[in-house]
This record gives C-alpha cells, structure tokens and sequence, in this order.
C-alpha cells in the first residue's frame, strides 16, 4: 500500500458512527461506576474504609494477571478469525454478562462489612473481566480499522461525543431514580437505576454492529501478522519488550496519572454534592436537590467538551496529535486544579465548563497517540501483538483507578470524615479534604506528568507518518 493509499483511505460517517454508539453504553456504565460506586459503599452501604481498602488491593492483583493475559488470549490465532474477524466476536460476546454485573455490583445483600466486602469484589472482579475483554479488543480494533492519524483523531472526535452522551445519562439517571439523602436511600432505587442503564447499554451495543464487522481485508492482516500459537511464555517476552521501548513507558505514566486524575475528580462530585454545596438550589425556576444538583455542573461539563470539539479536532490534525496531546495535558491540570475552589454551585458551573473543554482535547488525542506508539511497536516486532499492549496498558489504567479509591478513602482517614454524618457535623479537615481529592491532587500531579512528556517523549507528526506507511506496506 502507498503512502497516497494510506492516508487517503477513509470510512464512511455512517460507519463510524455505528463503530463508536457502544462507547455510549460503555461511557455509560464508566460514569456510574467511577462517579457512585466508592460513594454507594461508603455512605450509603456503610462498609468500614479498611475493608474498602483491602477490596481494591484485592482486585489490584486480580488486574495483575486479568488484564494482560485477556490481552494475550485475544491474540492467540482462533478458528473464529477467518469468518468473523480478530474483534468483533469478543466484543459482541462480552456486552450481556457486563450489564448484567453492573446490576449486582449495586445490589449487595447487606450482610456487614465483610459480606458486603465480598459482594463488592467479586461483583467488581467480573465487571471487569468482562470491560477489559470489550475494552482491549474494541481499542485495537478501532487502531486496526482505522489507519491513518487524521482519520484515528475523527473518529476520537466522534467517539468523544458519543462517551459525553454517556457520561450525562449517568449523572441524570441516577439523579432522577436515586433518593441521595442519608437516611432514606433505597437499594431498588439502584437497582431500577442500573436496569435502565443495562438496556440502554445493551441497544447502543446493537446499532454499533455494522461498524464493528471487520471486513476481508482486516482479516487478511490479522491471519498474516500472527504467526504460529503462542504460548503464555511469549506474553511475558512481549511485555518484556514493550517496556524496552522508551516512548512506551513515558507514555504510560502520563495516561495513567491523567485517567486516575479524572477518576478522582468524578469520583469526588457526591461528596461535592453532599458537603461542599447547599443541599437545595434553584436554577431558572426548577429546584434542585440531592443527586439532582449534579445535573447543574454535569450539563455544563458536556456543553464545554462538546463547544470546540470541532476546533481541536481541526487543532489534533494541524499540529499532529502529540504536540495536541501535551497542550491537553497542561490545560487539564489546570482546570482540575482550579476545582478545589469550587464551593459555590455558580462557580462550579464554571469551572466545570473550562474542565470539559479541557477533558475533550485530552480525549481526543490520547488513543492516536497511544496508536502510534502501538505502531511504532508492531513495526519494530514485525508483529501485531496490539492487544498485548493494550492489556498492558488497561492493567496500569485499572491499577490507577483502584489506587484513586485507596487515595480517597486515606484522605477521608486522615481529615476524620464521617460517612454517616451531615456536613454540619463533619470537621473543617474533612471539607478541606474532599476539595483536595475534588481538585488540588489532581491538578498538582498531572501538572507535573506534563512537565515529564515534555521532556521525554520523542514522537513527533513525521515520524509517526513513517510508520503507518511502512506498516502497510508489510500488511500489519
């Protein structure tokens, strides 16, 4: 294939459309887990913080060897391959047993701490069993269809949409089915909330079906680049090379911390909610209370991620998705910063607008980026072993993510919060302690993981250009 071919080969709207609808239901579930589910355990369950801790150590090792061996299997040759494709069977088949686990992980049977403890991890284990088979396979699909850098930041563009769409249903949902008051919170309230989410989730998973098919020529690659049946020793030996790769492991880290940073700040907004804010607001006339004021700095998230999509789309191709990359990287430390201040509802709003304009560049920069290092991977291997890596890649993301609720939970332990307890009866420490894990740790550690790729990392607009030539040129 010529470097003409490359880079004017282009699918169709429609197409992509359809490839990215299941983002929606999977922005969906993200944004109830990370927003409620530290928050339903700890508030509303009553599990004791040290229990909450020793889950998420738990599950930490579980993601040790979850993560990168799904990516493994995923890669190992299957008969499957030559009617369905490398994908699409694995994404397909993962989508009914990842609903139905974001109901039970909401529907504990209340038996005490150590009970509910195990209902959490085990509930939570095979959630994400199920997320990261999707996950992995739907993100080296999306590198794997979908070639070039500019046409990799359109579909980001769209896909971003799309996980924004999600993210709004997963505030207004639970805000609409969840009585968020401390004593009189309901578990069929949960339970209707996550069976809303699970259909709905499940009919974005149909209208992407079209786009997810691979066609004849992807599965001409995927037969051509994998050769032979690997055995488990061969993952430890690609991971083992993956890491020899510099622009791999600055890479890393700087997503890692940026996910786990959004994490926490999600993650935050009940307690914003709860403590930090009046309980009861008015806005144009509608009264807000509870969940439902969430819905105040959740609509302007989305109204900021969606105001100059077009223009950092047009920004990601102009200047090449690294040079966008880093640019989101320090606007969004500052606008996560910036929320520790918000203790207002109207300066929330605010500021949660900047963060979406904020969040959307850094959304959509990272997966080109994150392909061209994958790219510049399989080149130098002469082997597509993308799922591999993107194994590796979600175990670190899982591993952050699980330490933002470690993080949070010792920050609530050393401020003295009180999960059962109003705001007028928290201390002062632990106000101050929700507006560090709000805004403050955030902004602070992505600030300096800017400071790091900026030193470090090496890729650049022409380079990347190379690879994807040469990489379809030796059909990987």
């Amino acid at each position: 294939m010529t470097q003409e071919e490359i880079l004017s080969k282009r699918h169709s709207f429609w197409n992509i459309l359809s490839f990215t609808f299941s983002t929606l239901g999977i922005g969906l579930m993200s944004s109830i887990l990370r927003t409620y589910l530290l928050h339903f355990y700890e508030t509303v369950i009553l599990v004791e913080p040290i229990f909450l801790i020793i889950v998420n150590v738990v599950y930490v090792i579980w993601n040790a060897i979850n993560d990168p061996l799904f990516g493994y299997i995923s890669d190992k040759p299957k008969r499957f391959w030559k009617k369905w494709g490398k994908r699409f069977i694995w994404i397909v088949s993962s989508a009914i047993p990842l609903n139905i686990c974001l109901i039970a992980v909401f529907f504990p049977p209340t038996q005490g701490n150590l009970g509910n403890s195990l209902w959490y991890l085990g509930s939570l284990v095979i959630f994400d069993s199920f997320l990261t088979i999707w996950t992995m396979n739907y993100d080296a699909l999306l590198l794997e269809k979908f070639r070039s850098d500019k046409e990799r930041t359109r579909v980001m563009g769209i896909k971003t949409i799309m996980l924004q769409i999600g993210f709004v249903l997963g505030i207004v949902i639970p805000s609409l089915t969840v009585d968020a008051s401390q004593t009189s919170n309901n578990l069929n309230n949960y339970l209707i909330m996550t069976a809303i989410s699970a259909v709905l989730s499940l009919t974005c998973l149909g209208l992407s079906i079209p786009g997810l098919k691979e066609d004849k020529e992807m599965i001409e690659f995927a037969l051509n680049s994998s050769e032979g049946r690997p055995n488990l020793r061969d993952f430890f030996r690609t991971a083992a090379k993956g890491f020899k790769f510099k622009n791999f492991r600055v890479f890393l880290l700087a997503q890692v911390i940026g996910v786990m940073m959004d994490t926490m700040m999600f993650a935050s907004v009940p307690y914003w909610s709860d403590y930090l804010v009046p309980s009861e607001y008015t806005f144009l006339g509608i009264t807000f209370r509870g969940f439902e004021i969430q819905i105040l700095v959740a609509v302007p998230y989305v109204l900021g991620v969606l105001a100059l999509l077009p223009f950092w789309i047009w920004m990601a191709k102009k200047l090449g998705s690294v040079t966008s990359y880093k640019i989101a990287i320090a606007f969004y430390a500052i606008s996560l910063f910036s929320l520790g201040f918000a203790t207002t509802i109207e300066l929330s709003m605010i500021l949660m607008f900047v963060n979406g304009l904020a969040s959307s560049l850094f959304g959509i920069t990272f997966n080109p980026v994150r392909g061209a290092i994958l790219d510049e991977m399989t080149l130098a291997h002469k082997k597509n072993d993308r799922a591999t890596y993107l194994g590796i890649f979600n175990f670190f993301i899982i591993l952050g993510t699980a330490l933002v609720t470690v993080i949070i939970l010792g920050v609530h332990m050393i401020t003295g919060f009180i999960p059962e307890a109003e705001v007028a009866l928290q201390p002062i420490s632990a106000i101050w302690g929700i507006r560090a894990h709000l805004g403050f740790i955030p902004g602070i550690l992505l600030g300096i993981v800017w400071i790091f790729f900026i030193l470090r990392f090496e890729l650049n607009k022409t380079k990347i250009t190379e690879i994807q030539i040469k990489l379809a040129e030796l059909k990987l």
